[in-house]
């Protein structure tokens, strides 16, 4: 009796095993499988931006592409926190197009985006079927925010679409989101503050000097003492 308990907890045992072996292949195909998938993904800077600061580049990237022809996506924030900095000359959207799609040579379209507070489109295409799109990694797009005020915000990446020269679309897509933190400017703003300080200080003075006078007054007024 004690030899069939033993063979059976034996066998009950490496019945386990291989339960989890096989959990264990079925895990790492899924992640090889999905670490195939092409990603487009939201990469901000991971330190804290200073409030004030205009030149906050966000980049679009793509990685695991294969023959990829064309783009579209959706990014969302916090308008309250970000707003897409403008071009000097143009006074258009700073959002441009990365090198990436046209690493091939083809020929790359990109409409003007669309930009509104809070929201962003962009959408790029390329012409022809030869030569093949691009495969790996690489950057679609690159956006410049103003950091206008303290907080976070989510960068949600959405409406993510891509396609091969054939305009067959790629599928699936792997989409990552970003954030974004802005801390205080910190420091005081002399531009504001230092005219109002120069006012108070002026003040103090005029009414030190008033007092001085006042006193000076009361003691040259005084009557000598009688002999």
């Amino acid at each position: 009796m004690e030899r069939k308990h033993l063979a059976g907890a034996i066998v009950a045992t490496a019945a386990a095993v291989l339960s989890l072996l096989a959990i264990a292949a079925l895990g790492l195909g899924s992640a090889s499988a999905q670490s195939d998938e092409m990603l487009i993904k939201v990469v901000a800077p991971v330190e804290s931006i200073k409030k004030g600061s205009d030149d906050v580049v966000v980049r679009f990237e793509a990685e695991n592409a294969t023959n990829l022809a064309a783009f579209q996506f959706q990014l969302t924030y916090d308008p309250d926190v970000l707003q897409v900095a403008l071009d000097p000359q143009s006074q258009k959207p700073l959002i441009q197009r990365g090198d990436f799609l046209g690493t091939t040579g083809r020929e790359v379209a990109c409409p003007d985006p669309e930009s509104q507070p809070g929201v962003l489109r962009m959408t790029c295409v390329t012409l022809r079927m030869e030569p093949p799109g691009p495969d790996g990694a690489g950057t679609l797009a690159t956006v410049t925010f103003t950091a206008v005020n303290s907080g976070s915000t989510e960068l949600t990446l959405d409406r993510v679409k891509a396609n091969n020269p054939d305009a067959t679309e790629i599928t699936p897509i792997q989409v990552q989101s970003g954030a974004l933190a802005v801390k205080g400017g910190g420091g005081l703003n002399w531009l504001l503050w230092g005219p109002i300080i120069g006012v108070i200080a002026a003040v103090v003075v005029a009414g030190g000097a008033f007092a001085a006078f006042r006193l000076r007054g009361a003691g040259s007024g005084s009557a000598p003492a009688a002999a």
